[in-house]
C-alpha cells in the first residue's frame, strides 16, 4: 500500500488486493465478516478475538463488534487479512 489509507486506494488497487486476500460485503457485523472469511471458527471465537485486541479495523484495534458500512481493511494478528468492500 505503501503507507496509503484504504480509502486513498484507487478501485484497480482494490481489486488486486481482493484478488489476494478474503473479501466479504460490506452490511454485515465485525463477527459475521470474520467468520464468513474463515479468519474465525464461530461467532464465539470471534467475539474472544474482539476483546482480546487481536482485530485492528483500518489499522486501530477495535474491541467491539460494529456494522461494516465502508470499505475496510480487516486485519487479525500479524497476517491475517480480509477486505470489506461493496
Amino acid at each position: 500500500f505503501g503507507g496509503l489509507d484504504i480509502h486513498e486506494l484507487s478501485a484497480d488497487d482494490l481489486e488486486a488486493l481482493a484478488a489476494e486476500i478474503p473479501t466479504i460485503h460490506l452490511g454485515g457485523t465485525l463477527v459475521e465478516s470474520l467468520v464468513a472469511a474463515g479468519v474465525a471458527s464461530s461467532n464465539g471465537e470471534a467475539k474472544r478475538l474482539l476483546a482480546g485486541g487481536a482485530i485492528s479495523v483500518n489499522g486501530e484495534k477495535v474491541a467491539e463488534d460494529d456494522t461494516m458500512n465502508d470499505v475496510a481493511l480487516v486485519k487479525k494478528g500479524k497476517n491475517n487479512f480480509i477486505l470489506v468492500r461493496s
